[in-house]
């Protein structure tokens, strides 16, 4: 075969490969647009559903929050264990300023058996500063730093959470919380 009868060759076969198919028969049908668009919807609808079953989006609503962090990823179920030093999200109830039920996250910073100092120097868990006291938020809270100071153990079943900004409203003022309100483990995004 000469070099012009097999250049002859390609342009055919490459002519029938890119020629366009018979534009009388439509490329894309209205069936088969639904089928996709039904399909597509069906798989992230299923994808929804699994994910949303162990996870779910929280995000701070505060124009200053408590961590440096806006949004986080949360487990939809309550963790079998806390550890110090891990961020959860817990329903506050009893606190001072806080309305019941509101949902919060902060770090959990100390856990039963841990000794927790509180004093016009900040507060300190097993001899570890963690941070100071804040005079706007004593005021906020109506509170002196004679009422907060504290030297005491964590007890069984309590939590010292803690916020990492100096206007977090946190266990620094009033106390552990209880265990039982750590509603999920928060995984911080941004």
């Amino acid at each position: 075969m000469s070099a012009v009868a097999g250049h002859g060759l390609v342009r055919r076969t490459l002519g029938r490969v890119l020629a366009r198919p018979d534009s009388s028969v439509p490329r894309w049908s209205g069936i088969k647009i639904l089928n996709i668009v039904c399909g597509t919807t069906i798989a992230w609808m299923l994808l929804w559903m699994g994910v949303s079953h162990y996870w779910r989006l929280g995000v701070e609503l505060q124009s200053q929050g408590c961590l440096p962090w806006r949004y986080f990823v949360l487990t939809t179920h309550a963790p079998a264990t806390v550890e110090r030093g891990k961020t959860y999200q817990y329903q506050s109830e009893g606190a001072p300023l806080i309305p019941d039920g509101i949902r919060i996250v902060k770090f959990v910073a100390a856990v039963p058996g841990d000794h927790v100092v509180v004093n016009a120097s900040g507060i300190s868990i097993n001899g570890t500063l963690w941070g100071p006291l804040n005079a706007d938020t004593l005021r906020k809270g109506h509170m002196t730093v004679q009422q907060v100071t504290k030297d005491y153990v964590v007890p069984p079943g309590k939590l010292v959470v803690l916020g990492t900004t100096p206007v977090t409203w946190d266990s620094r003022y009033w106390g552990p919380i209880d265990k039982m309100q750590v509603n999920a483990r928060a995984y911080h995004l941004w």
